[in-house]
């Protein structure tokens, strides 16, 4: 009953009809009349128009209280990261040095013989962020930092909206864009590299990401283990 600003107490004295849980849950599902909910709220709000204005500023109040947490856990693991001894040993794989870690997690799928992967032109490294959605625990996105300070050229953390995806729905949609808001905020906070961003572009099919990607010096990815939506 968010959407009304009304509480538990509140709802104590309204008839209801009871349904049984589908997710397995020890109590049923109370079911109310819409016209009973918004008379119940103009009651105690005056209107529904000032209910439901409550019942977003409680929301308001809550997101911000998440995100503020969400700062708080992101500083905090940075701090941690920037207190670990840092590694003396490294491997080099597609032209970057690495940390073993890192190495052994990275494949070059488009080598050359003469430059091992890497292009000698191009305006910046580009990490494109497939399925992992976050800064934080991402062995792709520290491969690209390394790239990017290596090769001295700006990093380009682009994530892409695919409208002809056959999964593309609003609830798709509004989970990623949810996901690279927090992804956004932690590359402010732990990337050092000044000009690292994060674009997120709404492109028609993956052509639209071979374009920015011919302009890239290396390109960086995900790589799934198995088809993700295979039947």
């Amino acid at each position: 009953m968010a959407s009304y600003a009304l509480t538990d107490k509140n709802l104590a004295n309204l008839p209801f009809k009871a349904k049984k849980n589908r997710y397995g849950g020890p109590h049923p599902i109370k079911l109310y009349l819409v016209s009973d909910l918004m008379e119940l709220a103009t009651n105690i709000h005056g209107s529904v128009e000032a209910a439901q204005a409550a019942a977003e500023a409680k929301l308001c109040k809550s997101q911000k209280r998440k995100s503020e947490s969400m700062s708080s856990l992101v500083r905090d693991k940075v701090q941690t990261l920037l207190a670990q001894p840092t590694p003396t040993t490294s491997s080099t794989i597609g032209g970057i040095h690495l940390m073993p870690f890192l190495t052994e997690r990275t494949r070059v799928l488009y080598p050359t013989k003469a430059n091992d992967g890497l292009r000698e032109t191009g305006d910046f490294v580009l990490y494109w962020m497939q399925t992992a959605l976050r800064c934080h625990e991402n062995p792709a996105l520290a491969v690209a930092r390394a790239a990017s300070e290596q090769l001295k050229k700006p990093l380009l953390v682009a994530c892409y909206v695919l409208t002809d995806h056959p999964w593309a729905n609003d609830r798709r949609v509004t989970f990623m864009l949810e996901g690279l808001a927090n992804a956004a905020q932690e590359l402010r906070v732990s990337c050092p590299l000044p000009e690292a961003r994060l674009a997120v572009c709404v492109a028609k099919s993956a052509r639209d990401v071979a374009e920015v990607a011919r302009r890239a010096t290396l390109v960086i990815t995900e790589d799934m283990p198995v088809e993700p939506h295979r039947r």
